[in-house]
């Protein structure tokens, strides 16, 4: 197999003002793969994706690029939602270490979840040149992603909602 979870790995939340969502502690070897998914208040009023969170990092300096990121603001601060994935492939071990969301804005409410993914030996995991933001509807029914035409290979699909 290509590609494998080893689960959830940390989680984070906070129900204080502020402009970070440090995660559970975590260990992470070398080409391992973390995914990170942000979930909090919305700033932004329209549905957008407003960059609400600046960078993601941890204390072994890995870097993590942004894979999507999509803001349900139903008209006004807070009344919405901004969810947000990033990942990494891991060039530095981390060991019991927590990996830190940064927002543009202090923001009441958020959390995080970090996810860990092995690859096979000689793969390579690539983000796909569009993210999909849907929307069924402006409240709890996340709305359908179309997969067709994708080459013959083997995928991971990443779903913040």
């Amino acid at each position: 197999m290509a590609i494998a979870s080893s689960g959830s790995q940390a989680v984070g939340a906070a129900s204080s003002s502020g402009n970070t969502i440090p995660s559970g502690n975590l260990s992470a070897s070398v080409g391992e793969i973390l995914v990170v998914l942000a979930a909090f208040n919305n700033v932004g009023t329209t549905d957008a994706d407003f960059s609400e969170v600046t960078s993601v990092t941890d204390v072994g300096g890995n870097t993590y690029t942004k894979i999507g990121e999509w803001t349900n603001g139903q008209g006004s601060a807070a009344a919405g939602v901004t969810v947000s994935a990033w990942m990494t492939t891991v060039t530095t071990a981390l060991t019991t270490s927590a990996v830190t969301v940064n927002l543009a804005n202090s923001i009441l409410d958020r959390c995080s979840r970090v996810w860990k993914f092995t690859v096979g030996s000689g793969k390579t995991l690539v983000t796909a040149s569009t993210v999909q933001n849907t929307q069924a509807d402006a409240s709890q029914n996340p709305g359908s992603l179309a997969t067709s035409s994708l080459p013959s290979v083997e995928h991971l699909h990443v779903r913040a909602v």
